[in-house]
């Protein structure tokens, strides 16, 4: 029998000004990680390093003063298999790092039990820092205590080790920073570009190979049409999806939209897979002269994984 395991997640958003309480805005961003919430509801531990299916998402106003009209953009990790593949090698990296460590000061009984690799979105998502994070609520409203949960560090020698050292949080998306360093970056900078152009030939129409069979003379156009017709990469060559200039950022999903005229002020979004259980979200239009308030409802798919069907990054 499968564990059990809570499947629908519920939260609380306000356009309140989190910086100066009695005061509103119009547009404001979330931060919710999934296996965060995931590990509070069920006092068990669930890894960040997993993807998440919804099924559903839910949006309802629930203030005593109706929203007029706003909206709430839903956006996730990019579903690319660069993405997928950064997120593996730098938790690699991170391991890798921190066992030598252990290794060489033979600590390996101190490791700490709930160790694990955990990412930002972006550089909103550091500057906002993990407190912030959306956190369930129960039926009557109250909020669940949190646990621990740290966000992780690289530890970067200064001066190719010979003074000192700094340490950097990790970012999926955006350029590097003196606070967090850029997940997807890192990886572009890793690796050999595709030959472009492809193939990289010489002069081919002027071998006497082509000489010999040119009885029509008409060789040398079709083999330009051969060699240089489509030998560029149909993508960007240097800047991968996801960094700045090449659609920077997360991936939009789906948004929700709350007016006057809203059916029962609910409005509903479809599910889909989230890497690292991580979620973007975006509200926009809100009062800023009163206080509105939303519940966000999540639906998660049930399965053998410790009550629900995830895959780790590393199978994904």
């Amino acid at each position: 029998m499968p564990d059990m395991a809570v499947t629908k997640m519920r939260f609380r958003m306000t356009n309140e000004n989190p910086n100066a309480p009695d005061t509103y805005l119009a547009n404001q961003t979330f931060f919710l990680d999934l296996s965060q919430c995931a590990s509070i509801l069920n006092r068990r531990f669930y890894r960040q390093g997993l993807v998440w299916p919804i099924s559903g998402f839910e949006l309802k106003d629930v203030g005593s003063t109706q929203i007029s009209s706003a909206n709430v953009k839903i956006l996730k990790l990019q579903d690319t298999w660069a993405t997928n593949n950064s997120w593996v090698k730098s938790k690699s990296v991170w391991d890798e790092q921190q066992m030598l460590a252990v290794e060489q000061m033979g600590a390996e009984s101190a490791v700490a039990k709930f160790r694990d690799y955990k990412i930002h979105m972006d550089a909103e998502h550091v500057s906002k820092d993990y407190s912030l994070n959306l956190l369930p609520i129960s039926g009557d409203d109250s909020p669940f205590l949190a646990g621990e949960w740290e966000p992780s560090q690289v530890v970067i020698p200064t001066d190719g080790g010979g003074g000192g050292q700094v340490e950097f949080y990790v970012q999926m998306y955006d350029n590097s920073t003196g606070d967090a360093k850029s997940i997807l970056g890192g990886y572009a900078f890793s690796r050999a570009l595709p030959f472009s152009p492809d193939p990289q030939a010489p002069a081919v129409n002027t071998s006497w190979f082509n000489d010999v069979m040119d009885y029509g003379n008409v060789n040398d156009d079709l083999l330009t049409n051969v060699v240089d017709t489509n030998d560029e990469v149909p993508y960007s060559h240097t800047v991968y999806p996801g960094q700045p200039g090449n659609g920077d950022g997360a991936e939009y999903h789906d948004e929700m939209l709350l007016t006057g005229t809203t059916i029962s002020g609910t409005d509903h979004a479809p599910g889909g897979l989230f890497q690292c259980g991580l979620i973007r979200l975006e509200l926009t239009g809100f009062s800023e002269s009163t206080l509105q308030e939303m519940d966000l409802i999540i639906n998660l798919v049930p399965g053998d994984v410790r009550g629900y069907s995830t895959v780790r990054m590393e199978d994904f």
